[in-house]
């Protein structure tokens, strides 16, 4: 329970480090008391033209997924989310924006050689993880995460980092790099709006 809001809330994912409470943005992380200190404050979500909200319903692969969390990265260019997605048996998915449509993607860890950090655009790229070429389409300055819901990662994210696209014929890479070996990827495909089966979407007056 949120000890500010007195808002109710049973983890979902096994991999949430902590829930950030969507009434009053406390950083509530699992296994902590708060009983006498005040939690973190995380940045409240600006609210922008998304048509999912927590709660929303994926059906992928003939598995249902629930929207559980997000981050919102403030780029150069503007706000992307982030989706954090669950289902009963710990499957996990995220559902990245992407413009015209969107990325349904798999998280990978991935270690960088120092030399990586070429971000040169239209550079190749050759991830261990997908065996693959993938070509650098964009590179923005993250200046500010803002979250909601269960979130996985707060202290890496909840910082200044390089956020790439990476894209080939057939799949989609958005990296976050933040300066160090050990960085995230995120791998999928992209799909327009028309192709996901979705469920309780966010209405349109929010």
């Amino acid at each position: 329970m949120c000890k500010v809001c007195n808002l109710t809330h049973q983890f979902k994912s096994n991999l949430a480090a902590a829930y950030v409470c969507p009434a009053c943005q406390s950083i509530l992380y699992k296994g902590v008391s708060y009983t006498q200190n005040k939690p973190e404050e995380a940045f409240r979500i600006f609210e922008d033209l998304t048509p999912f909200k927590l709660g929303s319903q994926l059906n992928f692969e003939e598995i249902n997924y629930t929207f559980i969390g997000r981050y919102q990265f403030v780029l150069t260019n503007g706000n992307r989310n982030l989706w954090f997605l669950h289902a009963n048996d710990e499957k996990v998915l995220y559902l990245l924006d992407q413009p015209g449509g969107y990325v349904i993607c798999k998280k990978n860890p991935h270690t960088l050689k120092k030399s990586d950090y070429d971000f040169t655009l239209g550079r190749a790229f050759e991830f261990p993880e997908t065996n693959k070429l993938f070509y650098l389409s964009s590179k923005q300055r993250n200046t500010m995460t803002r979250m909601e819901g269960e979130v996985f990662d707060i202290q890496s994210y909840n910082m200044s980092f390089d956020a790439c696209d990476f894209a080939n014929d057939k799949q989609f890479v958005f990296g976050l790099f933040f300066g160090r070996m050990n960085n995230d990827i995120y791998v999928g495909q992209r799909y327009h709006y028309s192709e996901l089966k979705l469920l309780n979407m966010r209405k349109a007056d929010g």
